[in-house]
């Protein structure tokens, strides 16, 4: 269990006997939801320290810290998530997401591919595995992987 406090030590994180991890969870993400990425973090990490392979809190740290701009530190924290949840579609894909930022196209395309088989109508995951396929010269690829983003929606432009 997890107690949350307005600030508290490391050994202190890992005694935290008054809140849930669910409970603890789902208030770091609805401040991540609202881009209180501050207040979102410091409950991920506190999860973290209880609990290093907490797969949903590494996995939403590692989002979280993608969008505030830490790519490389968000690909570590998201190659941790699929490990522990190599099922997660989103996980998945925010890791490809991660990798393609970075430029890593190569290391991109496998949770691309992932993500797609998980959830075969995400039609970004398809567009996104496409874009990469381009960059990387997979011309015929590339056109596939579109032509499954526009046939799993076809309202996708």
């Amino acid at each position: 269990m997890l107690s949350v406090r307005g600030s508290s030590t490391e050994a202190d994180d890992r005694n935290m006997p008054k809140v849930k991890l669910k409970q603890t969870l789902n208030r770091a993400f609805k401040y991540h939801k609202a881009e209180q990425w501050q207040k979102a973090k410091v409950l991920y990490q506190r999860i973290l320290n209880a609990y290093p392979d907490q797969p949903e809190a590494l996995h939403l740290l590692g989002l979280l810290t993608f969008e505030i701009g830490e790519q490389e530190k968000a690909a570590e924290l998201l190659y941790k998530a699929v490990d522990k949840i190599p099922g997660n579609a989103q996980a998945q894909f925010h890791l490809g997401v991660a990798l393609h930022a970075l430029g890593r196209l190569e290391d991109a395309i496998s949770p691309y591919q992932h993500a797609v088989a998980l959830e075969p109508d995400n039609a970004i995951a398809f567009n996104n595995l496409g874009v990469v396929q381009e960059g990387l010269g997979l011309i015929k690829e590339a056109i596939d992987s579109y032509r499954q983003a526009i046939d799993s929606n076809p309202d996708y432009s």
